[in-house]
């Protein structure tokens, strides 16, 4: 009923499969018997059918699903907390909360190398941070500061993945002093 009503009247055609369990594939194309022409485009798109609460819902535009964490970690008076995951087709994307309760700055990450933060599955596979779309002082944590931030890394979906760390490589405490070359790793577990 969804695809239904986006294409009613239009010269859109599409066709609808199931993908895995409650998840489904659309591909998406122009009409070529009404419009005359070769089809200019051939789109794709996965839509998940949840049942919350009693009733169902729509995931559209690749989104699978998003499953709250709630995982605390403290790391010399740094504490990182994974509030949920968010699963998309292509990716997933991590929130945190990062609080430091120190006297000095802390980086996350200087994004110098681009597998430097990764989460990690059960098979120990490793998926990168987008490091293009984050930047060094969205990392950067002021003394008694907390900070949220969103972390999107290169992960597909797989049905049975479970990622089961997320890990910083590269955290750099005492950031802008002499000691910002000593570099920690911060593992949380999930």
């Amino acid at each position: 009923m969804y695809i239904d009503i986006l294409f009613k009247n239009t010269n859109i055609i599409y066709t609808i499969e199931n993908w895995y369990n409650n998840t489904y594939k659309i591909t998406i194309k122009e009409n070529a018997l009404t419009t005359g022409k070769v089809a200019k485009f051939d789109k794709q798109d996965y839509i998940t059918v949840l049942k919350e609460d009693g009733r169902k819902k729509l995931n559209v535009n690749n989104f699978i699903n998003e499953k709250n964490i709630n995982v605390q970690q403290n790391f010399n008076g740094i504490k990182v907390s994974i509030i949920n995951e968010q699963q998309y087709m292509d990716y997933t994307i991590f929130n945190l909360e990062i609080e430091n309760n120190t006297d000095v700055k802390v980086l996350m990450d200087d994004l110098e190398n681009i597998k430097s933060v990764y989460i990690q599955d059960d098979n120990k596979a490793k998926y990168n941070l987008y490091t293009h779309e984050i930047e060094k002082k969205d990392l950067l944590i002021l003394p008694k500061q907390s900070k949220k931030i969103s972390l999107k890394f290169y992960s597909k979906y797989i049905s049975t993945k479970k990622i089961n760390k997320v890990v910083f490589s590269n955290v750099i405490v005492n950031f802008g002093t002499e000691n910002s070359d000593q570099k920690t790793n911060y593992i949380i577990e999930i």
